[in-house]
């Protein structure tokens, strides 16, 4: 027979330690978007493991796993579903990241080419105005 608690003890092992690993990725890498996303997947694999177990019971049925491994209750299997489903998360991420992170780059280089441009054309524009003013002012000195 089939043990519903090794549903439950899998993704809950398996989040739990999706939970240690954002805290470290905030605190210590200080990479607070990828840790926030990382704690909501930890909080989707726990909601899981407590609302569907026997749901995951019979799709892992259907991956033909055998029943002798379903039928355990092992905590370090869901630590190791865990490390492994992060290090896909955090390939995934970083994945995603790189082409955005050159998009901006070039909007940032683009914006900036620009602005460097219009600040040069205030400058010419400025000089321009001070020696038009400085030319009108300039009146021939008078002798007494």
């Amino acid at each position: 027979m089939i043990n519903i608690n090794f549903a439950q003890t899998l993704f809950s092992s398996a989040g739990s330690v999706f939970v240690v690993l954002s805290v470290l990725f905030f605190l210590i890498f200080r990479k607070f978007r990828f840790a926030i996303l990382t704690l909501l997947l930890a909080n989707t694999l726990i909601w899981t493991a407590i609302v569907f177990p026997k749901s995951i019971i019979f799709l892992l049925e259907k991956f033909s796993i055998p029943e002798s491994v379903l039928s355990i209750n092992n905590y370090y299997l869901g630590v190791a579903l865990g490390l492994a489903l992060f290090v896909l998360w955090f390939i995934l991420a970083y994945l995603v990241r790189i082409p955005l992170k050159k998009k901006n780059e070039k909007q940032e280089s683009s914006q900036t080419h620009e602005s460097s441009e219009e600040e040069s054309n205030k400058d010419t524009a400025k000089l321009t105005d001070e020696s038009t003013s400085a030319e009108d002012n300039n009146e021939p000195l008078k002798k007494e």
